[in-house]
């Protein structure tokens, strides 16, 4: 039932920026391998790698990237039964069983195409893997679990720094138990290699400043408190600081434990009480340091999911060698808590993370009907942090929209706009609300007045770039005096394109300078947003818009940039320059999104 609800949400649940990006970025593109690849976290490479061999098999549709994560909730089960099954105390049982099957937002991660539920489903199997060496000290045993580890690494980089004292607790049992032969130095010889290339990617992208995540410098804001609302679906003080006792308690009752048992270092070193209280312990007090000494970002809610894993694991084993009659009642009440909150948690319209904002298909579909009505292309305003998921929506619907524009700050200058709530004060005179959803307060916005356009240049053109150019200009005019206000432009370029390098990566961009600001505006229209393959038969229609031009331009140009050197046949035909008029075409929203 359970794999069944999050293979719905799969399906249903709609797309948000950072899926979009992976797709646009690495999947569409091929191009995921590390350091050869888009420079950014967002790249869970074997996230990327799965999906892109979806994406090749089964198509572009969002349950197609989202299969990787939507299986591996498998995986995670079969880590779950293999640790049921080493354990023979039902409140262990149902701690481990209703920690990580029956946790809703913590599941929600199995429904997304990032590498977060794929990870922890591996992290959780490999620890199953580790929990059976504890006891058998199998070389098969070891194999499995650093191999399982190192493609949950794959999936989420910050796995780095969990190794590491697994690598230690390891070293500690083989030194122990005498377990030092060609074989387990073979072994641990291959997995540092790995571990080391797997840093070497880690500083690769710090040194590139694409490790943002995670800033700021209160460990128990930025780390516990963003878990806390994270996994309980509430921003409640009271049921973090319920965490927070459960926790100072469980490690009490540790530490009575290992000081009421007599065991031989021997014992100790493979007991799991023991095990996973090092491992909740070196983990929290090893990301404090490494933030005090090395300056490395505390984990952040998704980024922070491997400590509830640990702490699952920790409270589950710390209670296993205790045993009486209450045992089962409270492994029930247990599973009766978390069935509870899943069916309370329940739905198959939204994320759980609060960044994993999206708009539902609807928005986009009134857009549809709306362009149906108008006899030239309709401009859609929104944010930089909007684009994404809307591009992917248009992309679905065979790019038959312009694409968004996307500035920090919303302009009033389009037909249609995607706004929040908080921007009403700033729209409301200019924008009517025909449509909104309740979970990310996203309103859909009309003008009340139609934008006029007003025709300043018409151009036809036969610019033809073909072959593998990085650049080829349209028209550059400096000194610009085409323009004679400080209203808002739009350009609308008609071209089409011979299907060469697939997808096409090139951009069609509108540069706009001033004498104090390069790039004062750069816009530019992706073609990979819009097609994957273009129709060779056809001439489309796209266009761009400006926000207010309130500084003297010096230069205006628009160009074809083709950033990878592809193999390219696009042929320009018309250009036309509109100066944009109607109330409020100059303002700006103050609310910073």
């Amino acid at each position: 039932m359970v794999f069944l609800i999050i293979c719905i949400r799969s399906y249903c649940v709609p797309i948000h920026h950072d899926e979009a990006a992976t797709f646009f970025f690495y999947i569409q593109t091929g191009d995921y391998l590390p350091f050869f690849s888009h420079i950014d976290a967002n790249n869970h490479v074997l996230n990327s790698t799965l999906s892109f061999i979806c994406f090749k098999l089964f198509g572009d549709s969002l349950f197609s990237l989202r299969l990787p994560n939507t299986l591996s909730f498998l995986i995670l089960a079969w880590g779950v039964w293999r640790m049921l099954k080493e354990s023979q105390n039902p409140l262990t049982q149902f701690i481990l069983l209703s920690g990580f099957l029956l946790s809703f937002h913590f599941l929600s991660f199995f429904s997304t195409c990032r590498g977060y539920g794929l990870s922890m489903a591996l992290l959780l199997f490999s620890l199953s893997y580790f929990s059976s060496f504890l006891s058998s000290a199998s070389l098969k045993h070891l194999v499995i679990c650093l191999l399982a580890f190192q493609l949950a690494i794959s999936a989420n980089l910050i796995l780095v720094i969990v190794m590491l004292p697994l690598l230690l607790i390891l070293g500690v049992i083989h030194l122990a138990k005498r377990q030092i032969n060609w074989k387990m130095i073979f072994v641990h010889g291959i997995n540092l290699l790995l571990l080391y290339y797997w840093i070497s990617f880690s500083l690769f992208l710090q040194e590139n400043h694409a490790l943002y995540y995670g800033a700021g410098e209160s460990y128990y804001k930025t780390t516990y408190l963003s878990l806390s609302y994270l996994l309980s679906g509430y921003k409640s003080q009271l049921i973090a600081y319920a965490g927070s006792a459960l926790l100072l308690a469980t490690l009490c009752l540790a530490g009575f434990s290992m000081l009421r048992t007599r065991k031989s270092f021997q014992e100790w070193i493979v007991s799991r009480t023991v095990v996973f209280s090092y491992f909740i312990t070196a983990l929290i007090l090893g990301f404090y340091l490494l933030k005090k000494l090395a300056g490395v970002n505390y984990p952040e809610d998704r980024t922070g999911l491997f400590l509830y894993v640990f702490f699952i694991l920790f409270l589950a084993y710390t209670l296993e060698p205790f045993s009486g009659k209450w045992n089962k009642p409270a492994g029930l009440l247990i599973l009766l808590l978390f069935s509870g909150h899943f069916i309370g948690s329940l739905n198959f319209r939204k994320h759980s993370l609060i960044n994993y904002e999206s708009v539902p298909q609807r928005f986009y579909d009134t857009l549809v009907r709306e362009q149906a009505g108008q006899k030239t292309p309709i401009t859609i305003g929104g944010h930089r942090m909007r684009e994404l998921f809307y591009a992917y929506t248009n992309y679905r619907n065979n790019g038959t929209l312009n694409l968004m524009d996307s500035p920090d700050f919303l302009n009033m200058n389009a037909d249609y706009a995607v706004a929040r709530r908080n921007e009403e004060k700033d729209f409301s005179p200019y924008y009517a609300v025909i449509d909104s959803e309740p979970d990310w307060n996203y309103v859909l916005l009309k003008r009340r007045t139609p934008v006029r356009r007003v025709l300043r240049m018409d151009l036809q053109l036969d610019k033809h770039m073909e072959g593998d150019a990085e650049f080829c200009d349209l028209f550059i005019r400096k000194q610009d005096t085409i323009i004679h206000s400080q209203n808002p432009i739009l350009a609308e370029f008609e071209f089409s394109v011979v299907n060469k390098d697939v997808p096409n990566r090139s951009w069609i961009v509108m540069q706009i300078d001033t004498a104090q600001d390069a790039h004062y505006y750069y816009k530019r229209i992706p073609l990979n947003w819009l097609h994957y393959k273009w129709d060779e038969s056809r001439t489309y229609t796209y266009s761009l818009i400006s926000g207010p031009l309130d500084k003297k331009l010096s230069t205006i140009g628009f160009y074809i940039y083709n950033p990878n050197r592809q193999q390219v046949d696009i042929r320009v035909k018309r250009l036309r320059l509109y100066e944009l008029e109607g109330a409020g075409v100059q303002k700006k929203s103050d609310v910073l999104n």
